[in-house]
């Protein structure tokens, strides 16, 4: 298993991962994205949009910054980063992550975390990262509080997947 950042020449290999874990809706009864298995998830929407956001660099405005977590040629997980292009938010990042279920509650979770915090810190223009999850994640919500980062707010039925009302909670970190 291997941690690096992705390229252009794993995008490919990067949309197969998310379809994957896009798929996995409600595995062991945690429902971790708000894709339900049978609603139609197209690569070809999301394809243009990373090309641009992973050529662009840190500080450009909705740049990204994506590790895949590699089993030999496979992504089985992801973190990404990605910055706002509102000028007055550039200081601030988002954070997304998703591991296939195979690969949950190993550790990885926690290494794509470090690595993108450990990169965060060197960018002298990322000031906080923030996140968001599902409120009935505990698993997540754990992980991101043993790095510091606090719960900020909570907005009930934010999201509905399949008529299950799901609350969204904000996390933040300074960095």
């Amino acid at each position: 298993m291997e941690i690096k950042p992705l390229k252009l020449e794993h995008l490919e290999e990067y949309l197969n991962h998310l379809a994957r874990h896009f798929g996995e809706y409600g595995v062991g009864g945690i429902i971790a994205q708000p894709f339900p298995v049978d609603e139609p998830w197209d690569k070809s929407e999301l394809r243009p949009k990373l090309i641009e956001r992973w050529s662009k660099n840190v500080g450009e405005g909705s740049w990204e910054m994506t590790w895949g977590l590699f089993d030999n040629d496979s992504i089985v997980g992801h973190l990404e980063l990605i910055g706002h292009s509102m000028p007055a938010l550039k200081h601030r990042t988002k954070l997304g992550m998703g591991l296939e279920e195979k690969y949950r509650s190993q550790g990885f979770g926690k290494q794509l975390v470090q690595t993108a915090i450990t990169w965060a810190k060197e960018q002298s223009s990322i000031a906080w990262i923030d996140l968001n999850t599902f409120a009935h994640n505990k698993a997540a919500i754990n992980l991101y509080k043993s790095f510091g980062f606090i719960e900020v707010g909570r907005v009930p039925d934010r999201i509905r997947v399949k008529d299950q009302k799901i609350d969204d909670l904000h996390m933040v970190l300074k960095v």
